[in-house]
């Protein structure tokens, strides 16, 4: 459960407006879990310890590989050792394994050569 720490004391006469925006905006909320957050709630990712990680979707057809190559490109800046993770859904919506994933700063290659030619549309989603 979280605890939520008041940012101050007020004293005991005359308080201003101001001072309870003060108390309330230096206030600190610890020990949250996963319980005590709403599934549609929009957390600043800077708030995270550790920061966080955010995922894209995509899709793509066969015509999108190369020689079974699929090349995601993304602004992500990575840098070696390139953590990431990629998931590759195949037209029924199972999760297939691909032959291989090789990340770089900009890009993902993932190569799905073991496939042979891609039959609809596919979807990927990235974290990184």
């Amino acid at each position: 459960m979280a605890t939520v720490t008041r940012g101050g004391n007020l004293p005991d006469t005359g308080v201003t407006k101001n001072e309870v925006y003060a108390m309330v905006d230096n206030a600190t909320v610890t020990g949250i879990v996963n319980a005590d957050i709403a599934s549609n709630a929009a957390i600043d990712p800077s708030k995270i310890a550790g920061g966080v990680s955010s995922s894209v979707r995509g899709t793509f057809v066969n015509a999108d590989l190369s020689t079974g190559i699929l090349t995601i490109t993304h602004s992500k800046a990575l840098s070696a050792p390139y953590s990431m993770s990629v998931r590759i859904f195949d037209n029924n919506n199972l999760e297939v394994i691909s032959d291989s994933v090789t990340g770089a700063t900009n890009t993902t290659v993932v190569s799905l050569l073991s496939y042979g030619t891609l039959t609809g549309t596919w979807g990927y989603v990235y974290i990184a």
